[in-house]
């Protein structure tokens, strides 16, 4: 769907013109069953900007494209390594932070990706990248059972003496890390991200009393320059939180996931929980990220 406002743009890729005239808002409605909402009215919505309420000047339904549904059978996949990007097939980059899962605790990151690999059309391009090192690195391709190999080999390498103190730290080395992935993908074709995680510390001012002085201090332009790259290639950007993935005690999940809902809101992506009984929660992001038509 796409709106049509008035009034100052929100942070993001909408920018208007000049100040006061029109901006478009592209939006995608589910209900909580995860089929699209086709009957909004604009006396429906709200929209607000910084806070403030907007009038909503028109809005128009995109419809979601279902490939095998209209040709009625799966379209031929491209050659593995192509780099040419195809308007009906989607680019998927699956980023794992390795450092912050335990061995031990990858199984519902594997089942995870498994399903997310089902529900997407043989033609979408997929890669498979952790964030600090090079195994199981496998280019954009359709080749599923080298992804599969890959997912199969995945290793989390979390280190048995991090400590709350120290996840700050990883965070840092984590937030350049994707920048400079986000910065290398196109900026004219949409790329599905999905970052997993077993979590990422907020910014120091969001942080709660931890009975310890952390040995590094994020700040919130650290996670906003992640962003800025997401947002300035019109990526859809999902996180994906591996809830009890890490080695630190359970009692520390909300400050594990206040760092990768900064990050989500950061870059107007959605974060995801992934447990050892949630895993479908997956197939929503290939519900989402279908190709478009007027």
């Amino acid at each position: 769907m796409c709106l049509a406002a008035s009034g100052a743009a929100g942070r993001g890729s909408v920018q208007p013109a000049s100040a006061g005239a029109p901006v478009t808002i592209a939006f995608r409605a589910f209900t909580p069953g995860g089929e699209p909402v086709l009957d909004l009215k604009a006396s429906d919505l709200t929209l607000k900007v910084n806070g403030r309420a907007r009038g909503i000047a028109s809005l128009d339904l995109v419809r979601l494209a279902d490939d095998r549904a209209e040709s009625g059978a799966s379209p031929a996949p491209p050659p593995f390594t192509t780099n040419v990007l195809s308007e009906r097939a989607r680019t998927v980059l699956l980023i794992l932070e390795d450092d912050s899962i335990a061995p031990g605790q990858e199984e519902p990151v594997k089942k995870a990706l498994e399903q997310l690999l089902a529900t997407l059309s043989p033609a979408d391009r997929v890669a498979l990248l952790p964030t600090a090192r090079a195994s199981a690195i496998t280019a954009f391709s359709t080749d599923r059972e080298a992804i599969r190999a890959a997912i199969a080999g995945f290793t989390g390498r979390a280190s048995v003496r991090e400590s709350i103190a120290n996840v700050p730290c990883r965070t840092r080395i984590t937030l350049e890390a994707l920048r400079q992935m986000f910065a290398g993908l196109p900026a004219d074709f949409p790329v599905t991200v999905v970052f997993f995680s077993a979590g990422l510390s907020g910014p120091i001012d969001s942080l709660p009393a931890m009975g310890t002085q952390p040995l590094c201090e994020l700040r919130l332009d650290e996670f906003t320059d992640v962003a800025d790259v997401v947002l300035s290639t019109s990526n859809f950007f999902y996180v994906a939180y591996v809830v009890e993935g890490s080695g630190l005690a359970a009692g520390y999940s909300s400050f594990l996931a206040t760092g990768l809902e900064t990050l989500a809101g950061a870059g107007g992506g959605d974060t995801i929980r992934v447990t050892g009984g949630n895993e479908a929660a997956m197939t929503r992001i290939a519900r989402e990220t279908r190709p478009t038509t007027p």
